[in-house]
């Protein structure tokens, strides 16, 4: 993660990431606050939570908070990552491959997928 968070948190962080993949979502947005309650400003959790928030059609919200977290972790490639996933949801894939080649340009081992 770019800015570290202490056991707990990082803990939840992985809550999150588990529940987004295995489409749990309430769960996921659940530990997603429970971080930025703490960590307002935690690109990395605003980034997540924006991603479950758009599964669950909550497309403006979602996008807000992901451009937050685009803010505030501009050098962490998972956040670029996460506008990427943003956009191809809603099939505007010339922005999503800018997206991709900006998080790219931060961390090569994104080829490794």
């Amino acid at each position: 993660m770019g800015t570290s968070l202490p056991n707990k948190e990082s803990n939840l962080f992985k809550v999150i990431v588990k529940s987004y993949e295995t489409k749990q979502y309430k769960k996921g947005l659940k530990a997603a606050d429970a971080i930025l309650k703490k960590f307002p400003d935690h690109g990395e959790t605003l980034a997540m939570k924006g991603l479950t928030l758009n599964c669950m059609d909550r497309k403006s919200e979602a996008y807000e908070l992901v451009r937050r977290g685009l803010k505030n972790d501009l050098k962490v490639m998972f956040v670029g990552m996460s506008m990427d996933f943003f956009y191809r949801s809603d099939r505007e894939y010339r922005e999503a491959i800018k997206c991709y080649r900006n998080a790219l340009k931060i961390d090569q081992t994104i080829l490794k997928f």
